[in-house]
């Protein structure tokens, strides 16, 4: 797996269900004002990478795959437009919405890995 730089650069992931679940509680609000959906969460790339790599194991690990050895996390220099730090403000949702994402990162990694890992088995992807 490939990073792209120290790893120490930082992110916030937000699942598909609770962006779908923010949007309708815009729709339905009588908010007129822009309003950030996001995940507040922020993980260090590197954290993120091996968090994958760790879902990804433990459903192999679960389907009784024996595994040889890690997958490595392989570090690259970093593209030089590349963002240290991406952080979204969701206290608008808070407040005006009463809203706030209900999925964890590794709540919705290991949903999406379980998905395709289905999805390869029966053979549509």
């Amino acid at each position: 797996m490939t990073v792209y730089g120290d790893g120490k650069q930082t992110r916030s992931f937000q699942y598909i269900h609770d962006l779908i679940d923010g949007m309708i509680a815009l729709m339905n609000s009588n908010e007129t004002r822009p309003v950030n959906i996001g995940n507040g969460e922020e993980y260090s790339i590197g954290e993120f990478a091996e968090l994958v790599r760790d879902i990804v194991e433990k459903v192999q690990k679960e389907d009784g795959v024996k595994l040889d050895k890690r997958v490595q996390i392989v570090y690259k220099p970093i593209p030089t437009d590349d963002p240290q730090k991406r952080r979204p403000d969701t206290s608008r949702a808070n407040e005006s919405l009463e809203w706030q994402p209900c999925w964890s990162v590794h709540m919705g990694l290991e949903e999406m890995v379980r998905y395709y890992k289905a999805k390869m088995a029966e053979g549509s992807l």
